[in-house]
């Protein structure tokens, strides 16, 4: 066994043995050693280790003298910071649990992602007012179902520093409820459990070579699984230091990468995209980043980034929001998300898989049947004490879909990503596509469920809509493309429409493309012809639309129009 497994091996079995060691235990371990080591970089100040873990115990007991025990939800609609985070840490130290909220989401739709967790309290950051106000009808908070804004919580902390008592705190407890899209349901709560947090950082810092000295830099937000299981987890781990950006800037990233010293950071596949499109300049050069974590790094892009960036590694690291498993490209291979095996074991497994009749190819003892290199399949992650599912809150019926049981042998368990991934020589994999109403753009998941039900909403002249993710050259994931039905005789109003849109809709899930369809059929039975179709106005009588960024609107989508997108003149 090679070193960097063994030390896997060994740091998910002193989890196992020491099932006291939580998140709020080893930063009091860490705070204790390096007191004055410096844990974040934010907004150009210097929090230490000791300044944080003081700040999570007064968050703590903040918490406790709202009324919040043991196994209560606190939704978290916060943007990045320190205190984001210590609270978090201070709720895990009392046994409860951190809802952490997107900050994309508005109106109704953000109402059902607060109201989903059962939170009895909600923390919302003070220039979210206005957001606030236009889901209040919506929310259903558990009793005594308080709102506090950032700026009171702060007016409220109490001065106490001390740890609170924490000894009934075990690490196979949830201590953060994160969300995804997909499968039989439009959103979901997925437990977060302080094992698996814990043990998901430490690969990433034995796979990544991290050390106590690197200087991280996120620009990505916490609410995402990337962010807080990758960027936040990875730190910790390592005990280093990390720039916390409040967004992403493609012409001045290299500039701040210099200006903190950064020696890595994480980046998602659209990003990479946008940087290779700024011109180059001095910073992209003088910088001193020796690694980059990566999730979507385009394998065209793979060789020539690390080239034209001067990046010795680039770390591709796959995992889902359930936590279940990680694959890591530890040979840097492109195009490869990940390996099956890691720390020695194999995690996962990849099985033939018909997409016509949406079902698994099987032998004929009615046996799933494994893939060959060069065929593609679906990506199944192995289930078991240590690698556990706990299923997602309050939804019995999508946990069971997501879990096949017996599929080899009596009592074996897998996780269904319902990821579709090719099988390469040594068990390396590439990423094909997600399957279910679900498609990744600007490096977010969303849900067409989700986009579908809003648009089905628009009072007036909408009869039905469906939504499917279109692949566009050179961009990363899928584009959303919305087929919208209208009642016999009306027209849309389209000012009222995109305004509409606009309002409910984050950025990522507002549609690039709408078609205007007159079919008689279902819409979901025309599903293949869309995708195959996309937004090629030479391939359908049917009027296109595209979102166009200059002017906040939709726009006829002509055959030069579609030639400019393909060229990127016309940027989506």
């Amino acid at each position: 066994m090679e070193l960097k497994d063994r030390q896997y091996q060994e740091y998910a079995g002193f989890l196992r043995g020491n099932v006291d060691f939580t998140i709020g235990k080893k930063l009091e371990k860490v705070a204790a050693q390096k007191p004055d080591y410096p844990a974040f970089i934010y907004q150009d100040k210097q929090v230490s280790y000791q300044e944080f873990h003081i700040r999570a115990n007064r968050f703590a007991w903040f918490f406790v003298s709202e009324g919040i025990r043991k196994g209560d939800v606190v939704a978290l609609w916060l943007n990045n910071s320190p205190d984001y985070l210590a609270m978090v840490i201070g709720l895990s130290r009392i046994g409860a649990i951190a809802a952490l909220i997107s900050t994309e989401l508005k109106g109704e739709k953000l109402a059902e992602d607060i109201n989903l967790s059962e939170a009895r309290l909600l923390i919302v950051e003070d220039g979210f007012k206005e957001k606030l106000e236009e889901a209040k009808d919506f929310l259903r908070l558990r009793y005594p179902g308080k709102i506090l804004f950032y700026s009171e919580v702060l007016n409220l902390l109490p001065e106490q520093t001390e740890n609170p008592s924490c000894s009934e705190v075990k690490n196979f407890e949830p201590f953060v409820y994160l969300y995804t899209a997909g499968g039989v349901s439009s959103r979901k709560v997925v437990p977060l459990n302080h094992y698996r947090w814990l043990l998901t950082g430490e690969t990433v810092r034995i796979y990544a070579d991290l050390t106590p000295e690197e200087i991280g830099y996120t620009c990505i937000p916490f609410w995402l699984n990337s962010g807080f299981s990758g960027a936040f987890a990875a730190m910790l781990a390592s005990e280093s230091t990390l720039v916390l950006a409040p967004g992403f800037s493609a012409t001045a990233f290299w500039d701040n990468i210099c200006k903190y010293n950064t020696s890595y950071f994480l980046g998602t596949g659209q990003m990479f995209r946008y940087l290779w499109a700024v011109e180059p300049g001095e910073a992209e050069k003088k910088h001193g980043v020796k690694k980059v974590l990566s999730n979507g790094m385009p394998a065209d892009l793979f060789t020539p980034f690390k080239e034209r960036f001067n990046i010795p590694r680039i770390v591709e690291i796959y995992g889902t929001t359930e936590n279940v498993g990680i694959l890591v490209n530890i040979d840097e291979i492109p195009g490869m998300c990940g390996c099956l095996y890691l720390g020695g074991e194999k995690q996962a497994e990849v099985v033939r898989y018909n997409e016509e009749t949406d079902d698994f190819a099987r032998d004929e003892e009615g046996r799933l049947i494994r893939c060959s290199a060069g065929e593609a399949g679906i990506l199944l992650l192995k289930v078991d004490e240590y690698e556990n599912f706990e299923g997602y809150i309050n939804n019995f019926e999508e946990t069971e879909y997501r879990l096949l049981k017996n599929i080899w042998e009596n009592g074996d368990l897998y996780f269904n990503t319902r990821d579709l991934v090719r099988l390469h020589a040594n068990d390396y994999i590439e990423f094909v596509k997600r399957l279910d109403e679900i498609y990744r753009w600007r490096g977010k998941t969303v849900s067409a469920y989700r986009v579908r039900d809003v648009i089905r909403k628009f009072f007036g002249p909408v009869d039905d809509a469906y939504v499917v993710g279109v692949p566009v050259r050179g961009y990363e994931g899928r584009a959303g493309l919305a087929v919208v039905k209208l009642l016999a005789g009306e027209k849309l109003n389209w000012d009222k429409f995109t305004e509409y849109l606009k309002k409910r809709l984050s950025r990522a899930e507002m549609p690039v493309f709408i078609r205007l369809t007159t079919t008689g059929k279902r819409l979901k039975d025309n599903r293949n012809r869309y995708i195959e179709e996309g937004f090629d106005p030479s391939r359908t009588k049917e009027e296109l639309f595209v979102y166009d960024q200059e002017k906040e609107a939709y726009v006829h989508l002509d055959e030069q129009i579609y030639q400019d997108i393909l060229c990127h003149k016309f940027w989506i």
